[in-house]
């Protein structure tokens, strides 16, 4: 009898000791989110009359993130700072710029941390080539003139050799292939997005090829062109036949140019007319 009762005292014991272990929950608090920090250190270089767009990153924190400039910190004319982090546009003005951000998370007490930035910007090397709309577009870029009809818009452009401070007084050509894009860098697709019409050369000009497949435009006679700043070398327009909002161009070398090379080229006078690597303004943006 007391053997039995040993044994059901030890199982009532255990049944107790485990019944209490059952009711020891762990409670582990939710881990406290690392400090917010933005990692992007520096931003790039950017060039007058070029397209400039830069996307800002953090980490740490609560998502989403909201961007701001600082109270007192402005951009160079032409570019703005998204609520996503993005910098973009298009400005003439050369020179440094210091601004500072901020970048707000999402937390229940908003944590708000900011960076500065110097940007410089650069006039692009000489010689250099750029589409604009419009006769009426700035040295940079320019609203197209756009006519609604059933069939698409109509976009007037031009594309020039940008000759500036003096270096250069006098071009022959220029051999290069035209990309269209969106706003966001896509690629259009001609002949399903767009369509080249009314492609036309000054008169003293003449031309080899089509934008599509990369063209060749020369004076006339292989004489130099000596001309104002910038100089025109083709007309032509754009039916879009969707409707978009921005529109880039992109200005790339010509695989079937006489002298291809990794760049677009132009031809100067100097040393027998050259064709040089186009290192600058290759775009022109209607922001």
């Amino acid at each position: 009898m007391r053997k039995v009762l040993v044994v059901l005292t030890s199982l009532v014991l255990s049944a107790f000791l485990f019944s209490c272990s059952e009711d020891e929950t762990t409670v582990t608090p939710d881990p406290t989110p690392d400090d917010l920090v933005i990692v992007t250190a520096t931003v790039p270089a950017g060039q007058t009359c070029t397209p400039y767009r830069v996307t800002l990153e953090a980490t740490g924190g609560v998502t989403p993130y909201t961007w701001a400039l600082a109270a007192g910190s402005v951009l160079p004319d032409g570019f703005s700072l998204s609520a996503d982090g993005e910098i973009l546009g298009l400005t003439e003005g050369a020179g440094n710029f210091s601004f500072i951000v901020e970048c707000t998370d999402n937390a229940g007490t908003p944590v708000t941390v900011n960076q500065g930035y110097d940007l410089n910007v650069d006039i692009p090397a000489n010689p250099s080539l750029a589409i604009f709309f419009d006769e009426s577009a700035s040295i940079c870029s320019g609203t197209a003139d756009q006519n609604y009809v059933d069939i698409g818009t109509y976009v007037d452009c031009y594309a020039y050799i940008m000759l500036e401070g003096g270096d250069i007084t006098c071009a022959r050509g220029c051999e290069f292939i035209v990309t269209v894009m969106d706003a966001y860098g896509n690629e259009l697709e001609h002949g399903t997005d767009f369509m080249y019409i009314n492609f036309s050369t000054p008169a003293e000009m003449m031309f080899i090829g089509s934008l599509e497949s990369g063209i060749g435009i020369v004076k006339s006679g292989g004489a130099p062109l000596y001309g104002p700043n910038p100089i025109r070398m083709a007309s032509f327009s754009l039916l879009l036949l969707e409707e978009f909002e921005d529109l880039s161009f992109a200005i790339g070398p010509n695989p079937g140019a006489v002298f291809p090379t990794a760049r677009p080229t132009v031809a100067t006078c100097d040393d027998g007319y050259p064709l040089v690597e186009v290192d600058g303004r290759s775009a022109a943006v209607n922001w």
